[in-house]
C-alpha cells in the first residue's frame, strides 16, 4: 500500500506540454539544442509528436528578457493553446504560391506591427 501512495506523489507532468508552460523553468534542462536556439544557430525545430517542440516553444516564450539580453526581440507567431492562426484557409486555401506567400507576410507584418506600435507610439492630447 505504501509503494502505491508514493508513486501518487511523483509529479512526472501534464500529459500536455502546452499545461507546463508556466512550470517549465523548474526543471527544464538547458542541452545542446536549446543553446543552439538560443544562439541563433537553428531556424526549424521538428519532430513527432511528444518530442519536446512544444516544450521548447513554451520555454522559449518565457526567456523574453535573457533574449533581450542578446539583442534579440521575441515575436511569437501563434499561440499553442489558442485559436489557429490560419484555420480558414482550410475552407479557403490560397489560389497560387504568390497568395499563400503574400498571407505570410501580411501576417508577419501584423505580428511586427502589434510588437512595434507600443514603442513608437505618441501620446495625443
Amino acid at each position: 500500500m505504501k509503494d502505491t501512495e508514493d508513486l501518487k506523489a511523483i509529479k512526472i507532468g501534464e500529459r500536455v506540454a502546452e499545461d507546463e508552460i508556466g512550470g517549465l523553468k523548474n526543471y527544464f534542462v538547458k542541452t545542446y539544442l536549446w543553446e543552439q536556439i538560443i544562439n541563433n544557430e537553428v531556424d526549424i525545430i521538428f519532430g513527432c509528436k511528444g518530442s519536446g517542440k512544444s516544450a521548447l516553444y513554451g520555454y522559449l516564450s518565457t526567456s523574453e528578457y535573457e533574449l533581450m539580453s542578446k539583442g534579440v526581440s521575441l515575436v511569437p507567431a501563434e499561440n499553442p493553446r489558442g485559436a489557429i492562426a490560419f484555420k480558414d484557409l482550410a475552407i479557403t486555401p490560397p489560389r497560387s504560391e504568390f497568395e499563400f506567400k503574400s498571407i505570410w507576410k501580411l501576417y508577419f507584418a501584423i505580428l511586427l506591427y502589434q510588437k512595434l506600435a507600443p514603442v513608437f507610439s505618441v501620446a495625443t492630447p
